[in-house]
């Protein structure tokens, strides 16, 4: 974001200028917040800086996380000393806070940044907050079907597909009785701005008949649609051609075994494990993966593992596929 002021005859207002009458503004105000990639309006000019963000911000919360973010970036080494008092007064503040910022508070323009009045203070976490709604961008982890992780973050860069600016993690723990699922505990972790982890909060969600059934459903269809992904992706590495190749051998299989994968979701899972044991017409099934650290073995042997569950085994993410690099959910 960048911290603009209204200009007159070429001086700043608030700095060059240190007293006007408001008529001068022609109904403009004296400071607004701009977007990163909005073009500034005339005749504002950008004054970002600690000190100005600090002093000078139409709204106080987001001047001071910004005045906090310049310090950390420029290193607290590099600063001058009345900057290192501004930065010494602030405190950390929750990542959250900015997002919800960015995403909420544009003006009709979708360039001005409008004051927000948020009901926390910033270095407060939002206990209360549905973080689903802000839009940030999540990264999920999957263990043989269950979420067990998933990571907010703020930014995400498509071209090099990383994540950054970590908001908030969750991680669950499942629970069975007989095995059908019985609860779920799940660890929510808020991070402020200095990338630590600043208040936690533990829920607990317990599952009746039909929803513990529910669940297992979903659960084995997430894991038919990670081993689409992976298999496409292993047929392609071990056979050495184009995505759209591996992609139509992938399809015809799908075809053949799509009858017990259906069984397989509702829970009858037996039809298809044995469907894939003996199958002998598609010879991509038996092509040998080697990976560093792991014995070789076959497609056939990653699906029928990828297929096989322990309900009576509580999954971490120590558990997780060797092969969650093809699956960028």
């Amino acid at each position: 974001m960048k911290l603009c002021v209204y200009t007159i005859d070429g001086l700043k207002v608030g700095l060059d200028i240190t007293s006007w009458d408001d008529s001068a503004l022609n109904g403009n105000d004296a400071f607004i917040i701009v977007d990163d990639n909005a073009t500034i309006p005339t005749p504002y000019v950008d004054i970002s800086s600690i000190e100005n963000w600090f002093s000078f911000s139409p709204d106080e919360k987001l001047g001071h996380m910004e005045a906090l973010d310049l310090g950390i970036s420029i290193g607290y080494a590099n600063l001058t000393d009345p900057q290192k008092a501004i930065v010494d007064e602030l405190e950390f503040y929750y990542t959250i806070y900015r997002y919800i910022y960015k995403f909420n508070t544009h003006d009709d323009t979708n360039i001005k940044i409008v004051p927000l009045d948020i009901q926390y203070s910033v270095d407060e976490a939002p206990y209360n907050l549905d973080y689903d709604v802000v839009g940030l961008h999540k990264r999920q982890f999957f263990v043989k079907g269950e979420l067990l992780k998933v990571e907010y973050y703020g930014e995400y860069d498509s071209n090099t597909q990383t994540y950054s600016r970590l908001c908030i993690v969750e991680n669950r723990v499942y629970n069975r009785q007989n095995g059908f699922l019985f609860n779920r505990a799940m660890q929510i972790d808020w991070y402020k701005s200095d990338g630590t982890v600043g208040a936690t909060k533990n829920t607990l969600k317990y599952y009746n008949t039909f929803d513990a059934i529910i669940a297992g459903n979903n659960r084995r269809d997430n894991i038919i649609n990670e081993i689409k992904i992976v298999v496409v992706g292993l047929i392609q590495m071990t056979q050495q051609i184009s995505l759209d190749a591996a992609q139509a051998i992938g399809k015809d299989f799908l075809t053949a075994i799509s009858s017990n994968v259906t069984l397989y979701i509702k829970g009858n899972e037996q039809e298809l494990l044995d469907q894939i044991t003996t199958d002998t017409t598609f010879a991509f099934l038996d092509n040998v993966i080697t990976m560093a650290g792991t014995n070789a073995f076959t497609i056939r042997m990653y699906i029928l593992d990828a297929l096989t569950i322990d309900y009576s085994k509580v999954y971490t993410m120590n558990d997780q596929s060797p092969f969650s690099f093809f699956n960028t959910i």
